[in-house]
């Protein structure tokens, strides 16, 4: 007697799979994030994904350079977006740069607490550096959108003259258009009155 062996899945090897399919889908999407930048899809996973991260950092040390990455991550951001994510990069670089210089001090004061002056010193210079390039960098942004709004109002002046100039045309044509029909219409009164005077001579002459 043949018989048939059907072959049936584990309950728990089946939602164990369905969840490595599922880490595997998110696992995929972090990853593809990681070039995410302000304004891209994926910019809000990468976010989530980077603050797990600084949650699991093993000391402040290692959560102050985490942060200082990040925030050089998207001061750098700034001259890669387009213009009108700009103002968003903006916001995103001082939000992280000030997080990161608020635990590059702490973890500086701690370290001076401690009589770690070498360790300090050191946090000192990331500290300025990464000032320098926030400040550098806001300035370029800050040009950039002053020059974007530059262009767009030499845009609009010069669409106001324009209007401006046809509305004179249009002005100067309607003026012009009632001077002539205002002549001929002198003209033609002027006219009339020739011809009347014409038709009154000659019956004058016919009379006489």
């Amino acid at each position: 007697m043949n018989t048939e062996r059907k072959l049936t899945m584990n309950p728990f090897a089946r939602y164990a799979a369905i969840g490595l399919v599922g880490l595997g889908l998110v696992g995929g999407t972090v990853f593809a994030s990681n070039s995410a930048k302000p304004g891209d899809i994926l910019f809000p996973v990468k976010k989530v994904a980077e603050k797990v991260q600084i949650s699991l950092s093993s000391s402040d040390t290692a959560k102050a350079q985490l942060e200082t990455n990040i925030a050089e991550q998207r001061i750098q951001n700034i001259n890669e977006v387009s213009v009108q994510h700009k103002a968003e990069a903006k916001v995103e670089a001082q939000s992280e740069t000030d997080n990161a210089l608020s635990t590059l001090k702490r973890v500086q004061g701690d370290l001076q607490a401690k009589g770690n002056t070498t360790a300090a010193a050191a946090i000192g210079e990331n500290i300025s550096k990464l000032q320098g390039k926030a400040k550098d960098n806001q300035l370029k942004v800050e040009s950039d959108l002053n020059e974007n709004t530059k262009d767009n109002e030499n845009d609009q002046q010069d669409n106001t003259a324009a209007e401006v100039q046809d509305q004179q045309n249009d002005d100067s044509a309607d003026s012009a258009a009632a001077n002539v029909k205002m002549k001929t219409g002198k003209d033609g009164q002027k006219q009339d009155k020739a011809d009347k005077s014409k038709n009154s001579d000659q019956t004058d002459s016919s009379n006489d």
